[in-house]
C-alpha cells in the first residue's frame, strides 16, 4: 500500500500544478496589455531645409567642477571690505584694485599720531622758553640749579640748542 499512496500523491500534486497553471495562463490572455494601455501620443513631425549654423553642446552629469588657476589673495592689513571692485571670473592682473578696505581706523590711527607729534612739539618749545629763562636767573641764583638740571634732563634736546648760550 505505501507505494499505492505514493504514487496517487504524486498524481494529486501534478493535477494540481497543471490545473493552477492553466488558470493562471487563462487569465492573463484575457487582460490588455499595460504597454498597449499607456500607449504614447504620436508626435507630427515637421521638414525642414538644410541650412548651416553653430549648434549648443550641452553636457549633463554629475561631478566637480575645478578651475585650471587659482591664486591665493593676502591683504596686507586688516579691516571691512568697503568695495569690491572686480566680478567673478575676470581677469585680473598685477596691481589691479581688487577690494578697498575701510580706512577711517587708519585714518583715525594717523590723526592721533600727528596730534601726538603736535603735543610733544608744543612741550618741547614751553620747555626751551623754561629754559631760556631759567638760564640767565641761575648764576643770580634766583633759579634752583635742579630746576635747570631737570629740565636739561627731561628735554635733551633742548639742553644741545640752548647749551652754547648758557656759555
Amino acid at each position: 500500500m505505501r507505494p499505492r499512496t505514493a504514487i496517487a500523491s504524486l498524481l494529486v500534486t501534478a493535477a494540481l500544478i497543471g490545473g493552477g497553471t492553466y488558470v493562471f495562463s487563462s487569465a492573463q490572455s484575457n487582460t490588455p496589455t499595460a504597454a498597449a494601455a499607456t500607449a504614447l501620443p504620436s508626435v507630427p513631425v515637421v521638414a525642414e531645409a538644410v541650412k548651416s549654423g553653430n549648434v549648443p553642446i550641452y553636457l549633463r552629469g554629475i561631478g566637480t567642477v575645478q578651475a585650471y588657476n587659482t591664486d591665493t589673495i593676502r591683504t596686507q592689513v586688516t579691516g571691512q571690505i568697503t568695495k569690491i571692485a572686480f566680478n567673478e571670473g575676470q581677469t585680473v592682473h598685477a596691481g589691479d584694485l581688487l577690494v578697498q578696505i575701510d580706512p577711517r581706523p587708519y585714518q583715525a590711527q594717523v590723526d592721533q599720531a600727528i596730534a601726538a607729534r603736535d603735543r610733544d612739539q608744543a612741550q618741547l618749545a614751553n620747555a626751551q622758553q623754561v629754559m631760556q629763562r631759567s638760564l640767565p636767573l641761575l648764576p643770580k641764583g634766583f633759579v634752583p640749579v635742579e630746576t635747570v638740571e631737570t629740565q636739561k634732563t627731561r628735554w635733551p634736546n633742548s639742553r644741545r640748542r640752548l647749551s652754547p648760550t648758557r656759555r
